[in-house]
Order: C-alpha cells, then structure tokens, then sequence
C-alpha cells in the first residue's frame, strides 16, 4: 500500500478535535478489537497470519544480521535483520530462528512485526484487519465442520432415543397376533455395545469369511434399521471390528446382529451402538468375496426377511413381519 492512499481514509471531525486521524485510528482499531473479542484471540504465530505481517516490512541489508541470543549446544541461532516498514519507513529488528546444525530452514518471529503494524497508522491496521479476516474464515470453517459433526451426532442420538419396547412385553402381547413373531434359539448371542436394547427394519448381508459388503452398507445413511449379517457362523475370523461399529453409529444405524464374530471388542463396547455376535475373534476377514444384499437368510431358528423387523434386548431377539408396538 502506497502513502499517497492515506487520503482514502475517511477522518471522523469532531469540533475542537486536534488529532482527527488519530482519533479515526482509534476508531478503526477498536471495530477490530470488537471483532477480536467475538472471535477470540488471532493466532499470531500462525503461519497465515505470520505471512501478513511480515508482507508489510522490507529487508533493509541481507549482510545486517547480528546474533541476538548466545549460542548453546543443542540451540537453535536467533539472528535479528533490520526491515523497514512500507507504510511509515520506520526500521524494526525482526527475529529470525535459525534452525540446529544438521537442519535446513528457520522462522521469523512475527511479534514485533505485530506490534509495529498496530502502531502504524496507514497501511497497518489493513495487515491486522486481514489476519482477523482469516480468523474469521477459520471460525467459519470449524462451524461447518462442527454443525456437520453434530448433525451425524444427532441423527444417532435420535435413533437411539427411541428405546425398543421389552421382548418380554412383545411376547405377552403379540405371539397370538398375525404378525408372525419369531424367537431366536436363546444364548447363541453375546450383546457388545453401550445400547443393549434396540430395534428396527430388517436389511440383510449375506457373506463368509470377507466383509467389503458390510461395510459398504454400514457406511451408506441407516435410517434406524438395523443389519443383519449371516457370516455363515464361521469361527474363523472377526467379521466385523470397531471401525464398522463406528459407520453404524456415524450413519444411524439402530444395530447390527451378526451370525459370526466380531473383534475390537473393548472399543465397541463404548460405542452408541447395538451389536449382537456369537462371539470375538481377533482375525480380520477376507476383502474377496463381496457377498449379497437383502436376500433372506436363517439362522438361529428364524428366517430374516429385508422389511421384517427386528428387536433385541437382553432377553432375546424376536423377529415380525409387522412393526410391533405396547399400548401406551
């Protein structure tokens, strides 16, 4: 920014006021102080900002260096070279931190840069102002990610909300029922997960001993359904681990029932999620057989048909053609 701009600025008069540029300084600086207060404090050291700042100076002599600090083993060297302001010609030492021998590069320290430019009335608060900028930019970007993390959190905590009504409960009211309910042999299962009870609509994966089918799946928005896996009960290896587990809670699925084993248990278990498996195995599975979706599968004494739905909780897991509900 050249000094024939300083006209450009735009001086509030005030009657009997000796200094009106100083003042209208005043009054810029603290519209970016407002915004500094709302934004937090401006990461100085942050290699976009540190960017700015330094744009504004000159170098005044590459061979005007002098050691600032003395040098110790193990140290780096802190050289100070003269720049001149753009602005307001003004010379400033600024640091430079030469790396350890054996290493290329170094960094300049940009606080006195800093303190300069908040001094310099033309040219310098557009410097600070710019760093703000991209505070804000910043801020702008870990709403986004923060509103699209909480958004996932959220679709989660919702299917998880709605708690599963108690298998007992459905027994007592719906085994007479047309609805065809289905009881899974008991203590085949073993429940992982914080959510020991769930339910929802049925989707199926049928696979043995490889698993890119489910998690394609998991990984696809599961709306509250819930995944059944018929890994063929092979005890051979894990079909699903924690970062499956973690897609199921990351896109709302309700649970997941596998006729296999899992592994990563321990992470599992603290995960928002519903898992039921014969057991652990700490082998991961096959990537070559892609398996199939939403065919009918059996296993444990039902058949598990796409659009059934299911329910599980400690006492069991019943499967129905129909949604079941308890009276309120």
């Amino acid at each position: 920014m050249d000094n024939n701009q300083e006209g450009d600025r735009e001086e509030v008069p005030v009657e009997g006021d000796p200094h009106p540029r100083k003042r209208a300084r005043q009054v810029e600086r603290d519209a970016i102080d407002e915004r500094l207060r709302q934004l937090g404090p401006v990461n100085h050291q942050s290699s976009a900002v540190r960017s700015i700042y330094l744009r504004q100076f000159t170098i005044l002599k590459e061979d005007d260096e002098r050691r600032l600090k003395p040098r110790n083993d193990g140290e780096d060297d802190v050289i100070g070279y003269s720049h001149v302001c753009k602005h307001c010609n003004i010379v400033i030492t600024l640091k430079w931190k030469q790396k350890i021998s054996g290493r290329s590069g170094g960094s300049y320290h940009s606080v006195a840069a800093q303190r300069h430019l908040e001094k310099c009335y033309h040219g310098g608060l557009d410097a600070i102002a710019t760093a703000v900028a991209i505070k804000e930019e910043e801020a702008s970007t870990m709403s986004k990610e923060k509103a699209s993390k909480m958004s996932k959190v959220k679709a989660s905590k919702k299917s998880s909300k709605s708690s599963a009504p108690a298998t007992a409960d459905l027994c007592d009211l719906h085994m007479q029922s047309p609805a065809r309910l289905q009881i899974v042999h008991p203590n085949l299962f073993t429940s992982f997960g914080l959510k020991k009870s769930f339910h929802g609509k049925i989707q199926t994966v049928k696979c043995f001993e490889s698993n890119p089918l489910v998690r394609e799946i998991l990984s696809s928005p599961g709306d509250g359904d819930v995944l059944v896996v018929d890994g063929g009960g092979s005890p051979r290896c894990a079909i699903m681990g924690d970062m499956l587990a973690t897609f199921a809670v990351t896109n709302g699925w309700s649970g997941v029932v596998v006729n296999g084993y899992i592994r990563d248990s321990m992470i599992i278990n603290n995960l928002d999620v519903g898992v039921k498996a014969l057991g652990t195995h700490p082998l991961k599975s096959l990537k070559d057989y892609r398996g199939e979706h939403n065919v009918r599968v059996s296993f444990g004494g039902v058949e598990f048909v796409p659009g059934h739905y299911l329910y599980s909780d400690g006492d069991g897991i019943l499967v129905s053609e129909e949604e079941l509900s308890l009276p309120p």
